[in-house]
C-alpha cells in the first residue's frame, strides 16, 4: 500500500515480459469471491467523480498501437451482452442525462476532425450500415422536430456557413448525384412515357427508360443528361424520344420572362429553353436522333403525336 501523498517507488516503471508473465500465471485459476466481484462491480458503475477525472486525465493523447486495437478487437470477438446491458446501454444512449450531454458538447467543442476521419465516418453510416437505413420517423416525431424547429432563424454566420459548404464543388457533384438517384426512385417512368413505350413495342421495337446519355458541353467537358425513351434501330441508329413535361414550361403556354423555380433556383423560362436546346443540339452532335413530344400536344392531339413517334421510329 502507498500512503496518500507519497510517490509509489514504481512509478513511470514499466514491468518486463518476463514479469508480466510471471503475474499472469499466478493468477491464472484463481476466482473472486462474490463479495469481491459484487465490489469490483460497484466501483466500475459508479466510479467517483475524481476517479473518473484522473482516468480521464490519464487517457488524454494517449494513442494506441495498431498491434494493440488488434489485440483489443480480438478480444472482444464473440462475446455477447445480456439482454439487460443490451436494454440499460439502449436507455443510456437514447436518453443521455442533461449533465451527461453538456460533458459531450463541451469535449467536442473546437474540434476538427480531419478530411480521412469524416470519410470514414460517412462510409461507415451509408446504405445498410446506417442504424436508420429503410426506417422512417413516426407522425409524433415529425410533429416534435416542427415544433422545436419552429421559429428558429439561422445567423447570418451560419448562413454563410451553409452556403460555403453547399458551394463546394465535392458538395455540389454529391447533391447532383442524390438528386439522380431520387428522380429514378420516382414513379417513373411516368404514364406518358410508358404509353410512348408501348407505341414502339407495338411496331417491334425494344426501349430503355431514363438512361443517361454522355455528351459534351460548351466548354468541351464530358457530362451527361437522363433522357426518357433511348433505343438503338436495325441500322445502328441511335434515337431518344424526350417527352416535355409541365416542367419544361412549354413556350406556347408561357412567355420568355417568367420566373420559375428550378432546382431550388428562380430561372427565366427563356434561359430554361435556352440550356435545354443546347443539351439536345451537343447531344445531336454525339450522333444521337432526337423526337421532342410536349405534354399538350400528346394528350391533346394524341393521333398526330402517334404518328409522328412511328414515322421518327422507323425512319433509317
Amino acid at each position: 500500500m502507498v500512503k496518500k501523498g507519497n510517490i509509489p517507488w514504481n512509478k513511470g516503471k514499466k514491468h518486463s515480459k518476463e514479469t508480466k508473465e510471471k503475474i499472469s500465471q499466478a493468477n491464472k485459476g484463481k476466482k473472486r469471491s462474490e463479495e469481491v466481484k459484487k465490489q469490483m462491480s460497484i466501483s466500475r458503475k459508479n466510479p467517483s467523480k475524481e476517479t473518473r477525472t484522473k482516468i480521464s486525465q490519464a487517457g488524454k493523447g494517449r494513442k494506441f498501437s495498431e498491434e494493440h486495437k488488434k489485440k483489443i478487437s480480438q478480444a472482444n470477438k464473440g462475446k455477447k451482452r445480456s439482454e439487460e446491458v443490451k436494454k440499460q446501454m439502449s436507455i443510456t444512449h437514447k436518453n443521455p442525462s442533461k449533465e451527461t450531454r453538456e460533458k459531450i458538447r463541451n469535449a467536442n467543442l473546437g474540434k476538427n476532425l480531419s478530411k480521412e476521419t469524416k470519410k470514414k465516418i460517412s462510409l461507415a453510416n451509408r446504405g445498410e450500415l446506417n442504424s436508420f437505413y429503410g426506417k422512417t420517423h413516426s407522425k409524433e416525431t415529425k410533429e416534435y422536430l416542427r415544433n422545436i424547429n419552429l421559429g428558429k432563424k439561422a445567423s447570418a454566420e451560419t448562413k454563410k456557413l451553409l452556403s460555403d459548404i453547399n458551394n463546394k464543388p465535392e458538395r455540389k457533384a454529391l447533391q447532383k448525384e442524390i438528386l439522380k438517384k431520387s428522380r429514378k426512385n420516382m414513379a417513373r417512368p411516368n404514364i406518358p412515357e410508358k404509353a410512348i413505350g408501348k407505341i414502339l413495342e407495338e411496331i417491334g421495337i425494344k426501349v430503355k427508360f431514363l438512361q443517361d446519355i454522355d455528351y459534351k458541353n460548351l466548354e468541351n467537358k464530358i457530362t451527361s443528361k437522363e433522357m426518357d425513351i433511348v433505343w438503338k434501330d436495325s441500322m445502328g441508329n441511335k434515337k431518344i424520344i424526350e417527352y416535355n413535361g409541365r416542367y419544361h414550361f412549354d413556350p406556347r403556354d408561357h412567355e420568355p420572362d417568367e420566373v420559375y423555380e428550378v432546382h431550388g433556383k428562380p430561372t427565366k423560362c427563356q434561359d430554361i429553353w435556352d440550356k435545354e436546346t443546347m443539351i439536345l443540339n451537343q447531344i445531336r452532335n454525339a450522333g444521337h436522333q432526337i423526337l421532342v413530344v410536349w405534354q399538350k400536344d400528346f394528350l391533346n392531339d394524341y393521333e398526330n403525336e402517334e404518328k409522328r413517334i412511328i414515322e421518327f421510329a422507323i425512319k433509317t
